[in-house]
């Protein structure tokens, strides 16, 4: 039977609409939702570029001190605040069951034939977007080898359970002294979180031993301030009053673990960084910076907080990076 033209033409735009239907739902459901959950959030929050000038820095701090309260709008961001990067998404971030990474997390400039490895725990791992903007101005790869809960030590780190035998972060970084030492990256940038150094004092003064004689030109980065808790869920609760929700300084004796790495790097010539003056004003860290929520949860920088660093970063470490 012979369908009439006009029929005929209704019935393919019918076929076609659904079909595009069906291909924006299949693309919907194809994306996977780690990818939706962890992707970075400033672009999506409308903030300024990172400041250009230290001046503007120290200006952005001071102003943090007089912030009593906020809006009753940025309720609804602190539920989506994160630190997590692409590098967990990529499985560049090792967890507590890996030792080894399988990827090669190569960022930066991939092209360049000079590099930077970023090692240590998910406290190095929230330095990767500033580090990685450097790498790719000053044409550096950025090779990521950090790993949960697993800073820069020699041995099984003790850990808040007195049971747990985390063998995994020192197989990790037994293989990770090997590798360094063999391919000799021009920079090693490390960081760890100060709660498990401090239980780990000879074993991390070992690692940084260890590291000193490798051939590489080393970066410390010191650890960022403790919130008191989780810093959003304390702000969800203190919109009037922000106050309850400041970090400190010295939470997890971080200023002993403070003391101890910029006495080894003074020893072995390492360029070290401490980033909680770019956070605090003497023993004062307020959470929110120039709009920008400066703790994901009750230890990590936020990627916003990340990305508004770069300047400090590169103020701190570009001289380095040009020699």
């Amino acid at each position: 039977m012979k369908i009439p033209r006009a029929q005929a033409r209704g019935i393919f735009v019918f076929l076609l609409v659904l079909g595009l239907v069906a291909g924006v739902l299949v693309a919907g459901y194809a994306v996977p939702k780690v990818i939706k959950r962890f992707t970075p959030k400033v672009a999506a929050t409308g903030l300024e570029a990172p400041p250009s000038l230290l001046q503007i820095y120290v200006a952005d701090l001071q102003s943090a001190l007089a912030v009593r309260s906020l809006p009753a709008s940025e309720k609804a961001r602190l539920a989506s605040v994160t630190n997590r990067t692409k590098i967990y998404r990529d499985g560049c971030h090792g967890n507590q069951k890996t030792t080894i990474p399988a990827a090669a997390c190569i960022f930066g400039d991939a092209r360049a034939t000079r590099a930077i490895w970023l090692i240590g725990d998910s406290h190095a791992a929230q330095w990767f977007t500033p580090l990685n903007y450097l790498a790719k101005k000053h044409h550096y790869q950025l090779v990521v080898r950090t790993m949960s809960s697993c800073p820069l030590v020699i041995g099984v780190p003790a850990l808040d359970d007195p049971k747990a035998n985390y063998w995994q972060c020192k197989a990790h970084n037994q293989w990770l002294l090997q590798q360094i030492g063999i391919r000799k990256p021009t920079f090693v940038a490390v960081s760890g979180y100060s709660g498990i150094e401090v239980k780990n004092l000879a074993a991390t003064k070992a690692g940084l031993a260890a590291l000193a004689g490798l051939g590489s030109r080393i970066l410390v980065i010191g650890d960022t301030p403790k919130p008191k808790g989780s810093a959003p869920d304390c702000l969800a609760v203190h919109l009037v009053d922000v106050r309850p929700c400041y970090a400190s300084r010295t939470a997890n004796q971080a200023a002993r673990v403070r003391s101890l790495l910029a006495d080894l790097s003074r020893k072995y010539g390492f360029s070290w960084v401490d980033p909680s003056m770019w956070l605090c004003v003497d023993q004062k860290c307020p959470p929110v910076i120039a709009k920008r929520l400066v703790y994901a949860d009750n230890t990590h920088l936020s990627t916003e907080t990340q990305h508004y660093l770069v300047g400090r970063i590169e103020a701190a470490f570009a001289g380095e990076l040009e020699k």
